[in-house]
């Protein structure tokens, strides 16, 4: 339900974001951790605080003694961290084996970095080394039947897994699958058929390129610069897409990043433009931003979408955010609200609210309508 407003209010943010600590609003969560040492991995002390969580993300850290929660968990006494990087992994078959993966769990590993000396793909033409002669799965093997990233990432997800997992393309495997294992120098035609499989394992969420040096250096330095070349002209994009959470949107289509738009952008949903106008925006790393009404003609499950690549969007960045969705602008550093073209209150959300003036009246309103906490 969108309110027409009784004042012709344009609320405009001049926000320049940083990092911050997550306040609670006040809203059921899903899950609230309470009483931990909480180390956030950026080398600071610890310190006792509560974290809340909610659709699977942190949603609020720090004193939260009136939160709610479906769940809660009593980590007295305990240490509270984000999840530990295994950088080092030969995980890809184990893990097909077992998607448990108790060793690492165990250990508070919950993302694995794979594909080293070898990766699961590009796999085209290689034999099932699971299985024998007749194609059948050998003893205790697992059948290493797929050919790309995609497949091998389906694979995983239909099986089960309980920690995250990222692969790197290693340029040893790429040059498996053009050349076997003769050691030569790539010929052109070759080079342009290994550049070609880089180019679709980035686009099918590969997350760049690894190669192992013997002593002395690359035995072909400049197939390794075509290579990374290409990794380089898809990274920058891709990475922004990840962070946005634009990169699922992309690849449903069959042409991946190579998808044309089309007119106006008639092939996607008003909130799917928006984000990837969002991420075009990240990739161009402009140190000013201007967004006029964001998250206008989307429903809340957009908006929220829409909210957290904000956040991400706007960090180190002087912002001017126009908005009459008050969710927008809560967190900037100065908010002017604007009646009939005048400026009647400049502050923070909490102090425009103390205030009980135009901008508290707004958002009673939208309170009551349900559009925000």
């Amino acid at each position: 339900m969108r309110i027409r407003l009784n004042v012709a209010a344009a609320l405009i943010a001049a926000a320049t974001c940083g990092a911050y600590l997550l306040q609670a609003q006040g809203t059921p969560y899903d899950l609230v951790i309470r009483g931990g040492h909480v180390v956030d991995g950026t080398g600071n002390p610890w310190v006792a605080a509560d974290v809340a969580i909610r659709n699977g993300r942190i949603a609020a850290v720090g004193r939260l003694p009136t939160a709610t929660a479906a769940r809660t968990i009593d980590a007295a006494g305990r240490i509270v961290a984000p999840g530990f990087i295994d950088l080092h992994t030969h995980s890809d078959i184990a893990l097909l084996a077992d998607g448990t993966a108790q060793s690492k769990v165990r250990q508070g590993v919950t993302l694995d970095v794979m594909g080293e000396s070898t990766s699961v793909a590009p796999r085209d033409g290689l034999p099932d080394e699971g299985a024998n002669d007749g194609g059948v799965s050998t003893a205790g093997a697992v059948r290493q039947n797929w050919t790309t990233f995609t497949d091998y990432f389906k694979r995983v997800e239909s099986q089960g897994i309980s920690i995250n997992v990222i692969s790197h393309i290693s340029s040893e495997q790429v040059r498996r699958v053009v050349m076997g294992y003769d050691s030569r120098a790539a010929t052109p035609a070759e080079l342009e058929r290994m550049k070609a499989l880089v180019a679709r394992s980035m686009q099918e969420g590969a997350w760049g390129l690894v190669t192992r040096f013997e002593s002395g250096g690359a035995e072909h330095p400049d197939e390794i610069l075509a290579l990374a070349k290409t990794v380089a002209s898809y990274a920058q994009v891709i990475g922004a897409a990840k962070i946005l959470g634009t990169n699922d949107i992309i690849r449903r289509f069959s042409d991946g990043y190579n998808t044309k738009v089309g007119e106006r952008g008639g092939n996607f949903s008003a909130g799917e433009r928006q984000l990837l106008t969002f991420t075009r925006a990240m990739v161009a790393r402009p140190r000013i931003l201007i967004l006029d009404e964001a998250t206008s003609s989307v429903d809340a499950m957009t908006e929220a979408r829409i909210q957290r690549a904000l956040h991400t969007l706007l960090q180190g960045r002087t912002s001017f955010v126009v908005a009459h969705r008050l969710s927008t602008i809560r967190n900037a550093d100065v908010v002017l609200v604007l009646d009939h073209g005048r400026i009647v209150e400049r502050g923070t959300h909490t102090q425009l609210l103390a205030a009980h003036g135009t901008y508290a009246r707004l958002h009673k309103q939208f309170v009551r309508a349900g559009e925000i906490n």
